[in-house]
């Protein structure tokens, strides 16, 4: 998918360049056509420069050219941002114990956590948190009272997920025992 992308995006950049090069094509042509400058007017001792106009698209044709490159590396460098785990700082994770989804339940079950808040890759069920396995990336998304979802996280494995989820369920349990909350 992410290469389709790319692929549009070079796609519109390559009809851009030539677009924008037929266009000083022939601007150039009528330039020379309605310029006064003819080669036999000319004595072999004069130098020839270039016109205003000239230089003006040759100026726009070097923007055009070094603009690309910062573009092309800014979005080189944010899909490579995008397909990096996002851990937020301050969570931790269980020892060296590799996680999966029935060790998650199992655990979840004995803190007393309901079946209802959460789930795997069924987001229709409201107020609760989802593990979504998408491709070969697992999203962690809850889904509010409204059906609204927000992408808490993105890992490359189902256990960095499942130790996300974990740690969600024992900090919101810390938080409803601190202030008393049922």
């Amino acid at each position: 998918m992410e290469s389709s992308k790319a692929w549009q995006l070079a796609k519109t950049w390559i009809t851009d360049i030539f677009v924008f090069g037929n266009s000083i094509r022939v601007t150039i042509g009528i330039d020379n056509i309605v310029s006064d400058k003819r080669p036999e007017d000319v004595s072999p001792d004069t130098a020839l420069w270039f016109s205003d106009f000239e230089l003006y698209i040759l100026f726009n044709i070097a923007w055009l050219i070094f603009s690309m490159i910062p573009a092309f590396l800014v979005s080189w460098i944010t899909s490579v941002w995008l397909k990096l785990p996002q851990r937020p700082a301050g969570i931790k994770f269980t020892n060296n114990e590799k996680m999966n989804k029935e060790k998650l339940v199992s655990k979840l079950t004995s803190m007393g956590i309901e079946n209802w808040e959460y789930s795997f890759n069924d987001i229709t069920n409201w107020d609760c948190l989802v593990l979504y396995e998408s491709g070969n990336e697992f999203q962690v998304i809850y889904v509010d009272d409204k059906g609204q979802q927000e992408i808490k996280a993105v890992f490359t494995t189902e256990s960095d997920a499942c130790d996300y989820i974990l740690q969600l369920f024992k900090d919101q349990k810390k938080f409803k025992n601190t202030y008393g909350i049922n």
